[in-house]
């Protein structure tokens, strides 16, 4: 058994803390260092953290919900109509997402569909196209069990 690291929280533990310093929290976290939080009046209360969304327990989107949430995200996102918004479009070049705009899209992905998606994979979303071709390639293993 590994011994446990004193300055960083247990797996799958969250942080509650009754402070007014946020600034601190994250000066903290970003440090990588927690021991002292206590300190600062914060607790380590056990909340587990799923590894996976439970599949069985949701319905998962069809392959036409798929693609018209990613258009219509897009269109909302970067003020232009659904219409606008082809498969072909570059998410820089056609409808001029900025690297910001890019991330909050990759956020919205996340939330929506339950998932987490790797920095190497956000790389390879260039255009409509390949964002919505990647969300149906993860959850269609999702509906194969074959991962999340």
């Amino acid at each position: 058994m590994q011994k446990a690291n004193p300055h960083q929280p247990a797996r799958g533990f969250h942080l509650r803390f009754s402070s007014a310093q946020p600034d601190t929290l994250l000066a903290l976290v970003c440090a990588g260092c927690l021991a002292a939080a206590p300190a600062l009046g914060w607790t380590q209360t056990a909340k587990p953290t799923p590894t996976s969304p439970n599949t069985a327990t949701r319905k998962l989107p069809s392959d036409s919900a798929i693609e018209q949430f990613v258009k219509e995200a897009l269109a909302k996102q970067l003020g232009w109509k659904p219409e606008q918004v082809t498969g072909q479009a570059s998410l820089k070049d056609s409808l001029g997402a900025d690297s910001l705009d890019i991330v909050e899209f990759i956020m919205m992905l996340e939330e929506q569909f339950e998932l987490k998606i790797p920095d190497a994979a956000c790389g390879q979303l260039l255009t409509v196209d390949d964002s919505i071709a990647y969300i149906k390639g993860r959850v269609h293993k999702m509906r194969t069990g074959a991962g999340s």
